[in-house]
């Protein structure tokens, strides 16, 4: 999947990327062998479409799919969200 998006972003001109993911287990949820295999597999797929890549490094205060419902809506209620929230409604 990444190689797809990485040749994308290259045939769009894109030279350089910056990635981060989430997923760090096997789609049953095992951890992998070697804790590195889907960071170098991104490395690989970016090399291998022609672009230069840094892995970010990324803290998340909860996994990224473990929302609140709030109010009956749903996502997460921060006072960082609300500001956004408001100001957009401006």
């Amino acid at each position: 999947m990444s190689r797809l998006a990485f040749v994308e972003m290259a045939l769009a001109g894109v030279t350089t990327v910056g990635e981060f993911h989430y997923l760090h287990h096997q789609a049953d949820g095992t951890p992998y062998d070697d804790v590195h295999e889907l960071a170098n597999a991104v490395v690989r797929a970016a090399r291998d479409a022609g672009l230069r890549t840094v892995l970010l490094r990324v803290a998340t205060r909860a996994p990224a799919f473990r929302w609140r419902r709030t109010r009956g809506r749903r996502g997460s209620s921060t006072p960082t969200s609300r500001r956004i929230s408001r100001a957009a409604r401006r």
